[in-house]
């Protein structure tokens, strides 16, 4: 099976290629954060998701998990996994998840089970983990707040997503190793105009991911992703000066094959 990448809609039936919430879908069966997990698919689709990573404690990246959670909650055969740095499952945990804004569903069992309907696993930066034939190595990006980026290995191909981040060097670093790289899903946030706001707040411009993008050592698609809905059409435009380096913007809803021949 190649390595299969959805960046999901803000909600479902959104068809509007505009994205103020993030979430990733990963084979069905794995969410890269969960901003709008729980809001963009339906609960057949969601029950499939047994594994969520998150790469920091943005809102726009945690804002639908409760609600996830919630939807699953009487499908469940096996309890939810989360899994983020420490920090990121104690900021959940005292401030989502906490039994006043939302039921905290680690201390709930699952119908007909004494499992838990959720476990939070604690992952660490540069120490890979393993998810359904999915090797994962958090590295550590430049954002407002500890953030990780990610590098996602399936047998034939390398993807990696590089989470909020403004200017950094690990994760091009980390992604140039990896032999079989085929696609970098990189911060977008602003336009050229805005690179001071974009630093600011720890983002990019699509001047700053062509600068970026010339750290990496092997050939890659670059796909830009979380472009503000209000300054999406000037951040397009900048970016299509850029598309003979294979810069591009996602296209949400779109499910990206990714394998040791084809990216599709």
């Amino acid at each position: 099976m190649p390595l299969q990448v959805q960046l999901l809609p803000t909600s479902l039936g959104d068809h509007s290629q505009t994205q103020s919430l993030t979430s990733f879908l990963i084979n069905d069966t794995i969410a890269i954060d969960a901003g709008s997990l729980g809001f963009s698919l339906g609960g057949a689709q969601l029950a499939n998701v047994g594994h969520v990573i998150l790469t920091h404690s943005h809102l726009d990246h945690i804002a639908s998990l409760p609600i996830a959670i919630a939807e699953v909650f009487p499908r469940l055969k096996r309890s939810m996994r989360i899994y983020a740095t420490p920090g990121v499952l104690k900021a959940v945990q005292d401030h989502l998840l906490n039994g006043v804004i939302w039921p905290d569903f680690s201390r709930i069992k699952m119908l007909g089970s004494n499992n838990m309907a959720l476990e939070f696993i604690p992952i660490e930066p540069r120490i890979p983990f393993d998810i359904d034939g999915i090797r994962f190595t958090p590295i550590p990006v430049n954002h407002e707040v500890p953030t990780i980026g990610l590098v996602a290995q399936a047998a034939d191909a390398t993807v990696v997503f590089t989470s909020d981040t403004c200017c950094t060097d690990d994760i091009w670093a980390a992604a140039s190793t990896h032999s079989n790289l085929r696609a970098i899903f990189v911060d977008c946030s602003f336009p050229d105009e805005m690179e001071q706001l974009a630093i600011q707040s720890g983002h990019l411009t699509p001047r700053l991911v062509a600068a970026e993008t010339a750290k990496l050592t092997r050939p890659a698609k670059i796909i830009c992703v979380h472009i503000k809905p209000d300054t999406r059409d000037k951040v397009l435009a900048q970016l299509a000066a850029h598309h003979e380096r294979q810069i591009s913007p996602v296209e949400i809803g779109k499910t990206y094959h990714f394998n040791g021949v084809d990216n599709v």
